[in-house]
């Protein structure tokens, strides 16, 4: 708990700590969803469940993680009288001294292009899923209109 405090402090080093565990969840996550692209790939029969549950244990902390970020960014911004207008990270980064502005701005683009992948992957993964319905339909709308034995 004692932790969470420090790190909810309007400062540029807890917003820093914040955006690396964002980027460590953005990873986790990253790596999640490219194990479950090979398993659809190659066990498309292997329950996916497991791996269901982690990606969501992972999209909950990071949504948890996107909370705290804003929340020190509003402390920023009201401690360094900022419009409220103005609570974005990149009007944070672009006030801020030039050594914690690069810090900052490295740790965000980061972040962007972790976000880029996952977005990736989940599109092809939907892609993957929609075909594979489109075919299992299509299988049974083939077997409906076959004659019953009998």
């Amino acid at each position: 708990m004692n932790e969470l405090i420090l790190m909810l402090q309007p400062g540029v080093e807890p917003l820093l700590e914040i955006l690396r565990k964002e980027r460590d969840i953005l990873e986790s996550l990253l790596a999640r969803l490219r194990h479950i692209a090979q398993l659809v790939v190659s066990h498309p029969d292997r329950s996916l469940a497991s791996a269901a549950r982690q990606v969501s244990n992972l999209e909950d902390q990071l949504g948890t993680t996107e909370m705290m970020r804003a929340l020190i960014v509003a402390g920023i911004a009201a401690k360094w009288r900022m419009n409220e207008h103005d609570l974005s990270l990149r009007t944070i980064i672009s006030r801020g001294h030039p050594d914690h502005a690069q810090a900052l701005g490295q740790r965000l683009d980061e972040l962007v292009s972790l976000t880029g992948a996952i977005e990736s992957i989940r599109s092809s993964l939907e892609q993957s899923t929609r075909e594979r319905l489109e075919a299992a339909q299509l299988g049974i709308e083939r077997l409906a209109g076959l004659p019953l034995d009998g």
